[in-house]
C-alpha cells in the first residue's frame, strides 16, 4: 500500500523530468475544420461543415424558429384520439443560400408525425447560411421538435 501510494507521488516529478524537447504526444492544429463531403453535390460545393465560424441561422434567431414551431405544429386529424409525444430528431443541410437541403429523420415517433415534421422542415423559410473565413458555406444542422 505504501509502495503504491509512494508511486502515484513520486509519479509526476518523473514524468515532468524527462527531457523537455521531445514533442508532445498529442497535437493538433488550432483552426482545425471538421467537415465532409456530401456525394450528391460535386465541386467545391460538396464540402459541408460541421463547426463553421459562426453556424447558420434561423430568421429571427431561436425566438423566430420557436414561434414557426408554434405556429406550424397541429396536431395532424390523422392521428385521432391517440396522443402520441415525444422528439423526433432531424438533421439537415443548409445551403450557401440558406435553403434546407438533405432533410433526414435520425429517430422518429411516429410515421404521420415524422412526415409532419419533415415537411414543415422542407417549407422553412430561408436560413441565414453559416460563414467560415468569412464566406458563406454549406453546414449541417440537427435540430429535436418536441411533439407534445
Amino acid at each position: 500500500m505504501k509502495c503504491i501510494f509512494l508511486f502515484i507521488i513520486l509519479f509526476p516529478f518523473f514524468v515532468s523530468s524527462q527531457d523537455e524537447s521531445l514533442p508532445p504526444v498529442l497535437t493538433a492544429p488550432v483552426d482545425t475544420v471538421l467537415y465532409f463531403y456530401d456525394p450528391e453535390v460535386a465541386g467545391e460545393d460538396s464540402i459541408v461543415y460541421l463547426y463553421p465560424d459562426k453556424e447558420a441561422q434561423f430568421p429571427g434567431g431561436i425566438l423566430g424558429l420557436l414561434k414557426y414551431f408554434s405556429d406550424s405544429l397541429l396536431r395532424p386529424i390523422e392521428c385521432g384520439s391517440i396522443c402520441v409525444v415525444g422528439r423526433i430528431y432531424l438533421k439537415f443541410i443548409i445551403n450557401k443560400s440558406g435553403q434546407v437541403s438533405n432533410i433526414e429523420i435520425e429517430r422518429g415517433i411516429d410515421k404521420v408525425l415524422d412526415k409532419i415534421t419533415k415537411e414543415m422542415i422542407e417549407n422553412m423559410p430561408n436560413w441565414k447560411p453559416a460563414l467560415h473565413n468569412g464566406e458563406k458555406v454549406r453546414s449541417f444542422v440537427r435540430l429535436p421538435v418536441n411533439w407534445e
